[in-house]
């Protein structure tokens, strides 16, 4: 594998993968312009991990694995939702996160939501992450 990425600069590797890596690379380590960056935070919802995870999620909203509590994983996949830098404004994101965090809510959620005491929740470029 050494072999492969060798002579490969670093950069261009964040760039050709995954949306959800590659506007963040774009945003932190090009001079790309923000229209390009909204551009391709955009289709993480759509292509790759983000629309992997958005496709898991049951009709009820939750994310559920094995015997593990709903709450659970579903805190962990809104986790790696966030990590992603999915944007929230679009439908398919509103409706898994909503504009609040719910109502009695571990801290945990509405943290990883970007949402303080019930606060409206903030994307995570907002909340400076």
């Amino acid at each position: 594998m050494a072999r492969y990425y060798r002579g490969m600069d670093s950069v261009d590797w964040l760039l050709d993968s995954d949306p959800a890596i590659r506007w963040q690379a774009m945003r932190d380590l090009t001079d790309a312009s923000p229209a390009a960056i909204d551009a391709e935070r955009a289709r993480v919802a759509r292509e790759g991990i983000g629309a992997e995870i958005l496709a898991r999620q049951e009709s009820d909203g939750a994310w559920r694995r094995g015997d593990e509590p709903v709450w659970l994983s579903t805190l962990f996949t809104f986790l790696l939702l966030r990590a992603t830098g999915i944007d929230r404004g679009p439908d398919h994101c509103s409706s898994v996160i909503g504009d609040r965090a719910p109502r009695g809510a571990p801290p945990a959620i509405t943290e990883a939501l970007g949402c303080r005491n019930g606060d409206q929740c903030r994307s995570p470029a907002e909340a400076g992450t």
